[in-house]
Parts: structure tokens; sequence; C-alpha cells
């Protein structure tokens, strides 16, 4: 108190002599050194000899330890009481209040030793797997991240790090109903986890309107290319519903108009669509091809596969739609499919088909087709090559 008395009176003597403006600075420098003092007084900010930082440094790695080692404690009781439940000093619930409770640095110390103790000592990792799962209400995203990129918490134990991350994905998208969640939390993961586990939120649209919902999540989560190739790989799922659930033709291309496709994801949707199509509604799906923004060598691949099986079906309703429909790429592609599948029984029909094919790819492609279904390197085989213009 004494020194401040002393130096506001030099500044006062000074003022008289080098003038206000000059006694103002000064008096600023005064403030603020005394502002550090006042600061560095505080308890806990210095020390004897002046060292606060130094022990506010200190201070911080004491707590950050702390935090850590509560988890840790908790995780070594939790062990403990499975155990040995009668000679434990704690009862099921209030352990598992008391891991909900822990703040998300404590129960990544939690799950690490957890984890090591079950590598150590062989602890049952479904009960760690059950915590994770009930914690993740709390922290999904985090949960999401540590668990796909924080695998050494878990000593890299993948089949658990990837049943749980099973469950977190499940829970959302399937108990809760909610795909634009589990999406969220999918983009939060390492690439592998995304592509590995994306289809869990697709199969879980069983209805028209959950589908539109899952698409909108779908696409919010495509931000990157790897993304969206993975997206367009799920539209064939999201669009025609799960294998053994075959909708029919009426529903799905209404939820195709309804959703406004891009030709991108129309391609990702018709891949493989011969296996879902109902064999009955064949034609119709090809007239529809026809009419659709399908890329026109997409539409003709997917002609040519439907094709491809419903000749093994039902030849005869395959011949009688050539006949009637009028010319398209994706007729061209169905004679070609057609031809292949006849030629063996009736190679003379089949030609006549190839014929009505232009010269180009299609027509190479169905002779390629027949060809590669005769006997290898057979005097039969050679000879068609030769006719018909394959270098062979």
């Amino acid at each position: 108190m004494k020194r401040s008395l002393i130096i506001s009176a030099i500044i006062l003597v000074l003022g008289a002599i080098i003038g206000w403006p000059e006694l103002r600075r000064l008096s600023r420098e005064q403030d603020s050194h005394e502002k550090l003092r006042s600061e560095a007084a505080k308890p806990g900010n210095t020390d004897a000899d002046g060292n606060a930082k130094e022990q506010m440094s200190r201070s911080r790695q004491r707590e950050r330890s702390e935090i850590g080692e509560e988890g840790k404690a908790l995780a070594q009781e939790l062990i403990a009481y499975y155990r040995n439940p009668k000679s434990s000093n704690s009862n099921y619930r209030e352990l598992y209040t008391r891991v909900q409770k822990l703040s998300l640095s404590q129960f990544k110390g939690f799950v690490a030793e957890f984890c090591d103790i079950a590598n150590r000592d062989g602890a049952e990792l479904e009960n760690l797997e059950d915590m994770i799962e009930s914690y993740s209400e709390k922290y999904p995203i985090e949960m999401a991240q540590m668990l796909s990129k924080s695998p050494e918490i878990m000593n890299h134990d993948t089949a658990v790090i990837s049943s749980a991350f099973f469950s977190l994905i499940y829970n959302w998208a399937v108990d809760k109903n909610n795909p634009a969640a589990a999406f969220q939390f999918l983009a939060a993961a390492e690439p592998s986890f995304q592509s590995d586990f994306i289809d869990v939120i697709v199969r879980a649209a069983l209805s028209s309107e959950r589908r539109t919902e899952t698409l909108a999540a779908m696409r919010a989560f495509a931000t990157t290319q790897e993304q969206r190739e993975l997206a367009y790989g799920q539209m064939n799922v999201l669009t025609f519903g799960e294998g053994h659930v075959k909708l029919g033709y009426d529903e799905v291309t209404a939820w195709i108009s309804s959703a406004n496709l891009s030709s991108e994801e129309l391609a990702g949707a018709t891949k493989g669509m011969q296996k879902q199509v109902r064999v009955g509604e064949t034609a119709q799906w090809l007239d529809w091809l026809a009419k659709s923004e399908v890329f026109d060598e997409i539409a003709k691949e997917r002609a040519f596969e439907l094709a491809t099986q419903w000749t093994e079906k039902d030849y005869q309703a395959v011949g009688t739609w050539l006949n009637s429909a009028p010319d398209s790429p994706e007729k061209a592609a169905v004679a070609g499919a057609y031809a292949a599948k006849a030629y063996p029984y009736d190679p003379q029909n089949a030609m006549q088909w190839i014929r009505t094919i232009p010269q180009g790819p299609d027509r190479t492609k169905a002779l390629e087709t027949i060809y590669q279904s005769m006997p290898k390197d057979s005097d039969t085989a050679k000879a068609f090559a030769n006719e018909n213009g394959l270098n062979r």
C-alpha cells in the first residue's frame, strides 16, 4: 500500500514537470502492473517463488489424471461386481447409474481399463457392450468417433468394436426409428465403418414413407465422392426393399417418381433389379426402362439382365413381348439376351433375332454370349466365331 502511495506521489510531481499526457500514460502502466500482481496473488495462481504458471499447469495435469482414474476405478469395481456380486459393496443399479454420470473423458478411461482387465484376466466383454450402448444415448456422435477412430482404447478388439458400433447404429436406425440421426453418427465414423454399416440404416426402411425419409438422410450424409458411391450402392435395396420381399411394379415406380431420383441414383436403384422384379411384371419394367431417365447404356444393360432371367423362366413370354414391342435400344438388348438363351435349342430362330440388332456393340455382345456358352476350343465354337466375325 505504501509503495502505491509513493508511486502516486511521484506521478503527481512528474505531472507538474512533464505534463498531463505523459502522466496519464504512467498511470495506465501502474494500473496494469497492479492488476497483474493481483491476479498472480490469487490462491492457486502462484507459490512462494512466484511460479504461478507452472503451478497452474501442474494443477490441470492433476485434474486430468483424477478424471481418468475415476473412470478406471469404476471399471475395476464393476468387473469385481460381475465376478462376485455377493461380495461386492455395491449393487448393479448403483454402478450402472455411476457409469451413466461419467463425463466423456472419464468414460473413455472406464472403457480402456475394462478392456485392459479383459485382455489380462478374461473379463466378460458383453457387459462392456451393454454399457457402451446405454452410454451412447448421452454422447452418440462421440461414441461413434471413439469406437471407429480410437481402437487403442479397446485394445484393438475389432470384434467388440464392430459389435458395439453395430448396436449404436441399429439403436438409432431401428429402435428409435431415426435414420437422420443414425446417418449423422455414421458420418462421424471412419470411412471403413461407413461402408460396413450403412446398410444397417437402409435395411430398416420398411415402408414407402420411411424409405423417403431415409433417402433424404442419406443424401445429406453423402458429402464426399466416396460417400456418394456408398449411397448409390444402397439405392437398389432402398428402392426395391429386401430381396426376399419383392415389391410390386406400381408401388416401386410410384416411389421412384415421388423421390425424384437423379440419373446416378437411378443407376444404383436398378443395379441387380432382375433379382427383385416379379417375373410377371418384367415386361412392364422393360417398357419403363425405355422411358426412364436411366443412362442409355445402363438401361440397355439392365434390359439384357432382365431378359436373360426372364428367358430362363418364361421364354415364350419374352418372344411375345419382342413381337409386339416397338424398336428401341432396350428391345435390341432383350433380343440379344433372348437369342443367347434360345440358341442351344433353336439356333435358327435365335440367329433371326440376332440379325434384328444393328451392327455394333449390342450385336457383338449377343454373339459373344452365345460363343461363351459353347465348349471351349471346340470345332463348333471355332466355326461360329469365324462365321460371325469374332476375332479368336
